[in-house]
């Protein structure tokens, strides 16, 4: 990854941190799949980062007790395309947000970085029976009779309600309206990889040729 903006989030009294970081995300989806359909779908690489990302145990703590968790207040995008960053408008699309807000001009990405990173979402079985669904919908391609729900109830009876401190954003379902968690986890590596990216921004695990799962990743500095 050669170029990248960077986003700082203004904290406000009158507006939560995570408020702003809410609508400044769901604005970066949308740019980058509007992106991508003005390119006849064509998946464009663009990773994203959170340079103060934390998720670490608080100190003198014991299993039950708290997590510092937080994504921070800065976003960094990502291209090997200085093109693919000016045509997000990011910019134009956020100006609602401009006292909460700086964005940078595209810059270039500096020599001397501390290492890379893959950013990526996890998944949370948080509703069994919404797990069971899918996977049926996915083991018959997309189709489900009567029949089937008695082996969705059986399996949503085996999957185990999953919790997780990890950071996250706030976000809405633009078909069904339904507002979701999306949980953000953190790998650091010490090498760069190439690899695919999500309409979010975040790495997506890949097959490589020797078996291995491997992700995208992005430079920290």
């Amino acid at each position: 990854m050669k170029y990248y903006i960077e986003l700082t989030l203004i904290d406000q009294n009158e507006v939560p941190l995570n408020n702003i970081m809410n609508h400044v995300f769901s604005s970066i989806h949308i740019q980058i799949v509007n992106l991508q359909n003005s390119n006849m779908n064509k998946i464009l690489p663009i990773g994203i980062s959170f340079p103060n990302y934390v998720y670490e145990k608080e100190e003198g703590t014991n299993l039950n007790n708290k997590f510092h968790s937080t994504l921070g207040n800065k976003i960094r995008l990502f291209s090997e395309s200085e093109e693919n960053l000016i045509n997000l408008n990011l910019k134009t699309k956020v100006r609602n947000l401009r006292d909460y807000i700086h964005i940078t001009n595209v810059k270039s990405v500096p020599k001397n970085i501390q290492g890379y990173a893959s950013f990526f979402r996890h998944h949370v079985k948080s509703n069994p029976f919404t797990v069971a669904k899918r996977l049926c919908l996915r083991k018959n391609k997309g189709n489900v009779n009567l029949d089937d729900l008695k082996d969705i109830n059986k399996l949503a009876l085996q999957i185990k309600i999953e919790h997780t401190n990890l950071p996250y954003v706030c976000l809405s379902s633009h078909s069904s309206k339904h507002r979701f968690r999306l949980f953000i986890d953190r790998e650091l590596v010490p090498l760069s990889v190439e690899g695919k990216f999500n309409s979010y921004g975040l790495a997506v695990k890949s097959n490589l040729v020797h078996g291995t799962n491997s992700m995208g990743t992005v430079p920290l500095f």
